[in-house]
């Protein structure tokens, strides 16, 4: 199912300043079926910081130290959706029912409340396409019907992700928004310099500078590193038989970079196209070079035409 809060566990996180906003918190939580236990909170940092947190009674208070208004995850259990809330200096509260997916509320200042305007926008949109996840799991072998269901998924995909836009376009000085940011051109399969650098300057001045905005910097000036017209980045890697093959052995050549690897079928499927292009071409010029992301080496051979 699509979630953007998934891309928040898996992202690589980096420590970050920030110009205000720093203090301490006060959090004060009722989990509804919970017990006596413990949770945990998950801070963003270069190496993710886990806090422990002890519920008696379905209660508990955490008390935080802030540098600035900080997305936080919550794990309620491995079989429980996690959590987010955006805490900042002062008092906050969240109430949470077990087995609930949609029953966390949270309250902790205007940050939260920018998180909550955009997850009430997008929460149609989730839904429906939660929707067709369910229908694709309860018929996995019907080609056409899971075509279709993509074809449908993608359509609210893309009405999902102009939402995301215009909403990061219209809150400008909401720590939230880089969150939002961050988490939207993460799983934007299709994202250029372009893309990650105008959000990133339509931030306020002090959003840049916070955790989130500075890894918005960071994604684009990576993205940079193989935007059009940028020079290619140098590399090293071995052929087939254990030679070393350098990019700068194809100086002055066209060259296509063909990326691929044999468990990708939309890769093994365009091969044949690959190879046409190259037998057209090769007299002209033309030159491919194939980088497998195979672990196997074996498996690059078992099908499909090589060049």
């Amino acid at each position: 199912m699509k979630n953007i809060f998934f891309f928040f566990a898996c992202l690589s996180f980096l420590s970050a300043c920030q110009s205000g906003g720093a203090g301490k918190v006060t959090l004060e939580g009722t989990i509804n079926g919970f017990g006596d236990g413990e949770i945990y909170m998950v801070k963003p940092s270069d190496n993710p910081v886990m806090d422990t947190v002890k519920v008696v009674k379905d209660k508990f208070t955490k008390e935080i130290m802030l540098t600035e208004p900080t997305v936080y995850m919550l794990s309620f259990g491995q079989d429980q959706q996690p959590g987010f809330i955006v805490l900042e200096p002062g008092k906050a509260s969240l109430t949470y029912t077990m087995n609930e997916v949609s029953s966390l509320k949270a309250t902790s200042g205007k940050e939260q409340e920018v998180l909550e305007a955009f997850n009430q926008l997008a929460a149609p949109y989730y839904k429906k396409m939660d929707s067709l996840g369910m229908i694709a799991m309860s018929a996995p072998d019907d080609t056409a019907g899971l075509f279709a269901l993509q074809s449908q998924f993608e359509k609210f995909n893309e009405e999902l992700n102009g939402v995301q836009r215009q909403f990061i376009i219209d809150h400008p000085s909401g720590y939230a928004s880089s969150f939002i940011a961050l988490s939207f051109l993460s799983e934007k399969q299709d994202r250029t310099y372009s893309d990650i650098i105008g959000m990133y300057n339509g931030l306020d001045k002090k959003v840049q500078a916070s955790y989130f905005g500075l890894k918005l910097k960071e994604m684009a000036d990576q993205a940079k590193k193989t935007a059009e017209g940028e020079k290619a980045p140098g590399f090293t890697l071995p052929d087939v038989d254990g030679n070393l093959v350098s990019l700068t052995q194809f100086k002055g050549q066209y060259l296509l970079i063909d990326f691929w690897a044999s468990w990708c079928r939309p890769c093994r499927d365009e091969n044949p196209n690959v190879v046409n292009a190259y037998q057209e071409f090769h007299a002209k010029g033309f030159d491919i070079l194939g980088v497998s992301f195979d672990g196997d080496r074996e498996a690059i051979f078992e099908e499909g035409e090589t060049i």
